[in-house]
């Protein structure tokens, strides 16, 4: 398992590391000091640790490709800012981010991402959940992931074509969010 070390809030942690219960101050953030037999036909496990005065939390998903997409490591670092919000981060009493809406929406964005995707804004729900927001080329979508929701709610406009809205469960809509990841909502480097 590899996994991703970013700033200082992260603990890095190796395969070997991992393998031998070992803490080291290293940090492993590629595939490239593990051999083909590490990860050649399994998918690499990234581990997310955050660490802050509330304590330590962690999440790990799984990355399908050797090659990580652009996109990964800034979704990464926005998950991260959110996973370490503490109880009322609102001012108003708001709980801390669910790391099971985190876990929801790091899965979803790797089944709908491509690899010229443009990056989410996240933000927290006050339900501990997260949004995930693109506003641009014309496109208005948002990804709502609530703790124990089984699938994120999705809510589309095109300013192009006002009759061209929908809303409803992420699974029902894969292909077109697939389409406007691909086509649409890429970066500002592939337009």
């Amino acid at each position: 398992m590899a996994s991703v070390a970013l700033e200082h809030l992260w603990r890095p942690c190796t395969l070997t590391d991992r393998r031998n219960d070992i803490t080291t101050i290293k940090s492993q953030s590629s595939s490239e000091g593990l051999t083909p037999a590490d990860v050649v036909g399994t998918p690499s496990t990234i581990e997310l640790v955050v660490e802050s005065r509330n304590g330590s939390r962690c999440l790990r998903f799984a990355v399908r490709t050797l090659q990580i997409p652009p996109w990964l490591m800034p979704t990464i670092r926005s998950a991260g800012k959110l996973l370490s919000l503490p109880h009322g981060w609102d001012r108003q009493g708001a709980l801390p981010v669910d790391s099971s809406a985190i876990q929801s929406a790091m899965a979803s964005l790797s089944s709908i991402m491509s690899s010229n995707s443009s990056v989410p804004e996240w933000t927290p729900t006050q339900r501990s959940g997260v949004q995930l927001d693109w506003h641009e080329n014309g496109v208005d979508m948002e990804i709502a992931f609530e703790p124990g929701g089984i699938d994120g709610q999705v809510v589309y406009n095109d300013q192009r074509q006002p009759d061209s809205e929908w809303e409803g469960p992420l699974g029902e809509h894969l292909s077109d969010l697939r389409m406007l990841l691909r086509e649409r909502l890429v970066s500002a480097a592939d337009v």
